[in-house]
């Protein structure tokens, strides 16, 4: 589930609790920190309870950056940088979980946008 508020300053929300709503406990609130239309867009996270204890005493170091590249007239790239992240164990460990779970959220948002039916995993 999300809800978008998608300007400058502000938010998007997101749900991935199967029995949760938008604003319980264990909503994800991305705070859009700035964006330039067609090519990238900067992220912040509210880290919930959820989120291990050593990543919330870094969360206001840490920023997804989005970048969107025109291959051609139907293709764009899009990379996704994690900013903020340590060089360390448990972070690496941590980053396996992002990249694996962004893949699938981003492969649900084309399948979306190409027929109108989200993914299920």
């Amino acid at each position: 589930m999300a809800e978008v508020d998608f300007k400058i300053n502000g938010l998007i929300k997101t749900n991935y609790n199967k029995n949760g709503t938008i604003g319980d406990a264990s909503t994800i609130r991305l705070h859009v920190i700035n964006y330039i239309p067609r090519k990238m867009i900067t992220l912040q996270a509210e880290l919930t309870n959820d989120f291990p204890e050593f990543m919330k005493k870094d969360a206001k170091d840490m920023y997804n950056i989005i970048h969107f590249e025109e291959v051609d007239q139907d293709h764009t790239r899009i990379t996704s940088y994690g900013i903020g992240y340590k060089n360390n164990p448990k972070y690496l460990e941590l980053m396996k979980f992002f990249i694996s779970a962004n893949e699938k959220g981003h492969t649900q948002l084309i399948s979306y946008l190409e027929t109108g039916q989200p993914t299920k995993f």
